[in-house]
């Protein structure tokens, strides 16, 4: 370093090696340093910029900054994008997992990679997806200028086998396993049903044609870890996994010795697309206290002079014909919104939620909408019954909106829970606050554990309703995190420890 001072003074790399050179230094470093080097100064991060720009020959780049009357357009990547993409083609051999939470744009580089894989090397690819995702890929196929017309698969780039395309299903019957080696359809989209046992004449056509799609993608790929599935995997040459969650499934009788999970014996490289950068959107919330939740209350609520929302999704837990005559009335209530029902299918639903000309309330079912949906431009949320839901489901709510392409800086979220309950302010609490901090790792206790938990509380004298969020937590859930006995440190506490400790091994 010295030598260097002495010789260089206060120069630096860019001062001495002409860009050119810079460029093909990075060649030869990790795809992180790429990213590293690029956040040294702005003349790096312009170099990385136009190398990267070189290594990814592609016009179809999202656009997550501003806000125009099309959110088809696109013009750049996330940087764990860019990782994710450079991996698989560096290590084309390699059968891969890659990790990556939720809104990051796992969907988007894996139809990327699809097409560059056919344009650069000639290989096929069937993309198996979860119903939940269903509609987002069909929608990232539409952004990497893929067609898709459900009723004729002449008109189409890629084939979906799907209960709402029957024409490319009979096609994918119909057409013998050589014929698709000519046929232009080098990607096929199909969800796990069409591959289970239950729907066995689309299983073998699609173990048929592993010998023409050498790839497979799995989407979602902790919720296909059976043993099933790892048998159909095994039939493709190639096999990428796409999850924000790791497998932790059934595990091999083979290999039940290692404790691993069975998918885990089928890829050879786990790559964590980590996100570095602090996520732009800020989720405020409002608790709203009722008995019971009902229509006028959310008219209501959509009529109030302080409600600002323009793009406001409602989360229920209605069945389809009870959201058909609700969705009447609450047009009937309030109608100053546009109220659209979506669900996993429903592409149509998305665009008019979209337009950004009329105010919009976009009614969904909690299960309909945890993977794979996105609701970029809402700026306001509404929840029934949340704190009846499974405490990383509620995360996967808030994770709808919560996406980094959304253009407004805050989303409200209002949340009903039920205000004779005890049991439901505390499971609707751990939920928000579970839900708004991505660093906690925690499972929310059972029922029988709580109740037990706020009789000693109430014997205590100590109000459940005044409990701050540390107490609240490492009282009524279990920290999952490796690194910590406590998911906040001890000055964190305002009671004492001793005492946090005895109420914390209450029904365990």
């Amino acid at each position: 370093m010295e030598t260097y001072t002495a010789l260089f003074g206060d120069m630096s790399l860019l001062d001495i090696f002409p860009v050119e050179t810079i460029e093909r230094m990075l060649d030869y470093v990790r795809i992180d340093d790429w990213f590293l080097f690029g956040r040294t100064c702005k003349r790096a991060r312009a170099i990385v910029g136009h190398y990267i720009r070189g290594k990814i020959k592609s016009k179809h780049l999202p656009n997550f900054k501003k806000r125009q009357k099309s959110t088809k357009s696109l013009t750049g990547l996330y940087e764990e994008q860019i990782k994710g993409l450079m991996t698989l083609r560096e290590f084309p051999t390699k059968n891969i997992f890659l990790q990556s939470p939720m809104g990051t744009g796992k969907t988007l580089l894996a139809v990327m990679h699809a097409v560059e894989s056919w344009k650069r090397d000639g290989i096929r690819t069937i993309i198996v997806a979860t119903t939940k995702c269903f509609t987002s890929w069909l929608e990232h196929f539409n952004l990497c200028g893929l067609n898709v017309v459900k009723s004729n698969p002449s008109k189409s780039d890629a084939l979906v086998i799907h209960s709402t395309c029957k024409n490319h299903r009979d096609l994918v019957l119909k057409t013998e396993r050589e014929a698709f080696k000519t046929l232009p359809y080098y990607i096929i989209l199909t969800t796990p049903a069409y591959i289970s046992r239950s729907k066995r004449v689309f299983l073998e056509k699609m173990r048929d044609l592993s010998g023409v799609y050498t790839q497979i993608i799995a989407d979602e790929a902790h919720l296909l870890n059976g043993q099933h599935y790892v048998n159909f995997f095994r039939e493709f040459d190639r096999r990428i996994y796409l999850s924000a969650t790791p497998f932790c499934g059934k595990v091999n009788i083979r290999a039940r010795h290692t404790g691993t999970s069975t998918l885990e014996h089928m890829y050879n490289m786990h790559v964590n697309l980590e996100c570095h950068t602090d996520h732009p959107v800020k989720m405020t919330y409002e608790l709203i206290a009722n008995s019971d939740v009902r229509l006028n209350q959310i008219s209501s609520l959509l009529n109030r002079s302080d409600f600002k929302g323009k793009k406001v999704v409602l989360f229920t837990d209605w069945n389809a014909s009870r959201m058909g005559v609700l969705v009447k009335s609450l047009a009937v209530e309030s109608p100053q919104f546009r109220f659209v029902r979506f669900y996993n299918t429903s592409l149509g639903s998305l665009d008019k939620f979209r337009n950004p000309d009329e105010k919009c309330v976009l009614v969904t079912t909690i299960l309909s909408a945890t993977e794979g949906t996105n609701f970029e431009v809402a700026d306001s949320a509404i929840y029934i019954n949340f704190g009846s839901l499974v405490i990383e489901r509620a995360r996967q709510c808030f994770g709808r909106v919560r996406r980094r392409n959304n253009p407004n800086p805050e989303v409200k979220n209002y949340i009903f829970y039920d205000s004779s309950s005890a049991l439901s302010y505390i499971r609707t609490k751990l939920n928000l606050y579970h839900a708004l901090d991505l660093s906690l790792h925690i499972v929310r206790k059972k029922k029988a554990e709580i109740i037990l938990i706020l009789k000693a509380l109430s014997n205590l004298g100590i109000d459940i309703y005044a409990l701050p969020k540390p107490e609240l937590i490492t009282i009524f859930c279990r920290n999952t995190s490796e690194k910590n006995f406590l998911p906040f440190k001890e000055e964190d506490y305002t009671l004492h420890l001793f005492q946090i400790m005895q109420l914390m091994n209450i029904g365990a």
